[in-house]
């Protein structure tokens, strides 16, 4: 991705993540919790899109560690 596409992409992210996390901060749900969930959105997303592709078998542990950066 070149860097002025990533510059507008982050960007976009904090004009959206926001008011979301004002939301979040009224209802209690700290930024640890929602850590979690982000990471759990990055698992259930490269799971679809190994789905998308048209892959054989489930996606397995090691490649969505590679495609979300998460360990």
């Amino acid at each position: 991705m070149s860097a002025p596409l990533k510059t507008a992409v982050r960007s976009a992210m904090l004009r959206l993540l926001q008011p979301l996390a004002r939301l979040l901060l009224k209802v209690g749900v700290g930024a640890g919790e929602l850590q979690r969930l982000v990471h759990e959105a990055y698992v259930r997303a490269a799971q679809e899109m190994g789905r998308e592709a048209g892959a054989i078998d489930r996606p397995n542990i090691t490649q969505i560690a590679v495609q979300t950066g998460l360990s």
